[in-house]
């Protein structure tokens, strides 16, 4: 294709010319018919190089922590865990957790004063109401023991506005407080984790803390606080009026052993209830993960669904896990809960009734009003114990969410961010030169059972441009994972430029590194953010970069220039441009050592072609170039070839002396790739 038209079709070895100048161009051979007439000649399995069994060509490329943790190590092979769901009660440490975040013990306890007051002001808004109509009854409404019991109650009531305003301001402040530190500590050792709990743990599942989960906390939680501390003080009120509003002290133990027995019903009522709710919920929240992670993937799969016609079932699918995801919700609220209300209903009832026959028996003695204000409350008690048990419920089931956050706060396995408190600091130019020894480097991941490095050892001098070739789980992406402490080295150590790399924070240690991988990672938003998205540049500075990696002219076309907009992961761009805009952004770094693991693996020949130039004219003596590559081509004019297999050394070397020596096993490989020839000529051309 040329230019969004077909130009011609047909096989690698048809006589047709736009398909021989595309061989031509891809290879280097004039032979259609060899091996090199594949655009991947030079992509080979380095399976057999040790054994000298035959060498089979296929391109292939393996996640550095999975693939290369498992070839290597010979690790599990279910790398992702099913998710964790806590069992019982959530404990006090996770109220606990939750209150710290709100705001401590002084946000506690200025919390329960207020709604202690506001809980006390009610009844005595009513005592003050039942007072003063007891002192008006006759004509005594303009005594002045009529106005005081008036004052009484503006009193009270003015004191309940008072506190509940002072509620809804506390209130909403606590809880954003305890949300943005629960998020913000989420998010900091999300960050910080091992890339190996990434690998398994799947994106719907930390989507689901992220949203599902902090949307509740949001939402929920310091309401039900405050619900269940309110009802608790209004059920001890109302009690307080019932038993004490009957006058006779016999009615009293009536309505108190009433109380009694329908708090002890309630308990167990609510204890029964407790259990079931508490897992539903946490059914609920595991059975959204699911879902949620579905969705991601069809998100980004959905070309891959019209292509193929399977629209239908995956709607059937995804209908399915909605309704696996709704299944626990329903019955939750639609029965467990209907079951509660009508349950507490029933024990309530017995309250009211105790109240009805106390003040029947105390009719004759018992004013109208104590027997009003009396009835009254009996009527709220059972509202009140419903009340409490379901906001309790609900908290305690709400806390579930405050449970998974802290698993992510404080459960998750970190990378070792600080540096060793009693290395001294490194220069401030350091690293300078970037010159990289491996010093007898043991490194094993942990899914793997075996080391993919048992004693690994060599020097990479300043500025020098190394090609890393190799089979399959020979470690040279582990090459990486090991330079950038994304493992940690379980003996040995790797020096740069004097200094052992473990004295070091991660974050002196991955700025003075830069690498680009095969998947070109870009961000939302301009070309200007994406080129520099920490440290601030001239234009001059930025256009060079661009007209050095061959995106100028691109960027000039697009509306805004620097300025312009670029998509969620650069999907406004092709894949080779991404990958031209991250050498770009390698350049402006100007980092001492750049790792290039197969950038070109996923571009078009083109493309490899200008990212090559670039190699060879603007990072030749400027800096220590690592690449891992599975094209020969790629690598051919490097000053130094590492061959890997079976995480050791096996050849370390120009690319002339191992393609002109003839046991070497990269010059076996590059006769078997059937480009030996073009290979010869590109190292002979870099020696010159």
């Amino acid at each position: 294709m040329h230019a969004g038209r077909v130009v011609a079709v047909g096989p690698p070895d048809a006589e047709i010319r736009e398909i021989q100048e595309l061989v031509k161009q891809a290879t280097g051979s004039s032979q259609p018919n060899s091996r090199a007439g594949s655009r991947n000649a030079s992509v080979v399995d380095l399976s057999t190089v040790a054994d000298g069994t035959e060498v089979v060509a296929g391109p292939t490329k393996k996640s550095a922590a999975i693939s290369e943790g498992g070839g290597g190590g010979g690790g599990s092979s279910k790398i992702t865990k099913e998710e964790e769901r806590s069992r019982g009660a959530a404990k006090l440490a996770t109220y606990l957790f939750y209150l710290r975040a709100a705001g401590g013990l002084p946000f506690a306890t200025a919390f329960m004063l207020v709604l202690g007051l506001y809980s006390s002001m009610d009844p005595l808004q009513s005592l003050a109401l039942k007072h003063w109509m007891d002192e008006m009854a006759g004509d005594g409404a303009t005594k002045p023991e009529a106005l005081l019991a008036c004052g009484s109650y503006t009193l009270a009531a003015t004191g309940l506005i008072a506190v509940t305003m002072v509620r809804n301001i506390i209130l909403p402040y606590a809880s954003v407080a305890a949300s943005k530190k629960l998020h913000g500590g989420m998010v900091r050792s999300v960050m910080h984790a091992t890339v190996s709990w990434y690998e398994a743990t799947p994106l719907g599942r930390i989507l689901n803390r992220f949203s599902g989960d902090i949307s509740k906390i949001d939402q929920s939680i310091a309401s039900q606080f405050k619900d269940v501390v309110v009802f608790a003080f209004n059920l001890v009120g109302i009690a307080l009026v019932c038993s004490l509003g009957t006058g006779d002290p016999k009615a009293q133990i009536v309505v108190l052993s009433a109380v009694a027995l329908a708090t002890i019903c309630s308990w167990l009522v609510y204890s029964i209830y407790r259990v079931v709710a508490r897992e539903q919920k946490r059914l609920e929240s595991v059975t959204k993960s699911p879902l949620l992670a579905f969705f991601a993937e069809l998100v980004q799969g959905a070309a891959v669904v019209r292509a193929f016609g399977e629209q239908q079932r995956i709607i059937e699918i995804l209908d399915a896990r909605v309704d696996n995801a709704n299944r626990t919700l329903y019955n939750l609220e639609g029965q467990t809960n209907q079951w509660l209300r009508v349950t507490m209903n029933l024990i309530g009832s017995l309250v009211t009734a105790s109240v009805v026959a106390a003040v029947l028996w105390q009719r004759e003695d018992l004013g109208g009003g104590d027997a009003g204000l009396t009835l009254s409350y009996s009527t709220q008690f059972v509202g009140a114990v419903n009340a409490f048990l379901t906001f309790k419920s609900m908290l305690e089931i709400s806390m579930n969410d405050v449970e998974r956050v802290g698993e992510y706060t404080k459960g998750l396995p970190a990378e070792a961010y600080e540096a060793d408190p009693h290395a001294p600091s490194p220069p401030k130019e350091w690293p300078s030169a970037g010159a990289i020894d491996f010093r007898d480097v043991r490194l094993k991941y942990p899914t793997a059972s075996t080391p993919v490095f048992e004693a690994l050892s060599f020097s990479v001098p300043a500025r020098t441009r190394v090609g890393v070739v190799g089979r399959t789980g020979a470690g040279k992406s582990s090459l990486a994972v090991a330079l950038f402490r994304t493992v940690e080295l379980s003996a040995g150590s790797i020096v740069i430029d004097g200094i052992d790399v473990r004295r070091l924070s991660l974050q002196q240690l991955r700025s003075c590194l830069s690498i680009i991988q095969q998947e070109p990672t870009l961000f939302q938003g301009t070309v200007r953010y994406n080129l520099a998205p920490v440290t601030e540049h001239a234009d001059a500075e930025l256009w060079d970069a661009l007209r050095r990696s061959g995106l100028d002219a691109k960027v000039e076309a697009m509306s805004g220039g620097l300025d312009a907009s670029i998509s969620e992961g650069g999907s406004n761009l092709s894949a080779g441009e991404r990958q031209l805009l991250c050498m770009a952004r390698a350049m402006l770094r100007r980092r001492p050592i750049l790792v290039m693991d197969e950038a070109t693996a996923s571009v078009d020949h083109v493309t490899d072609t200008h990212i090559q130039q670039m190699v060879k004219r603007d990072f030749k003596g400027n800096c220590t170039v690592i690449t891992i590559a599975h094209r020969l081509h790629t690598v051919a004019f490097y000053d130094r070839i590492l061959l890997l297999g079976g995480g050791k050394v096996q050849e370390f070397d120009t690319p002339l002396r191992l393609l002109t020596t003839s046991n070497s096993s990269f010059r076996k490989l590059a006769e078997e790739s059937g480009d030996y020839e073009s290979l010869l000529q590109a190292a002979k051309e870099a020696e010159e």
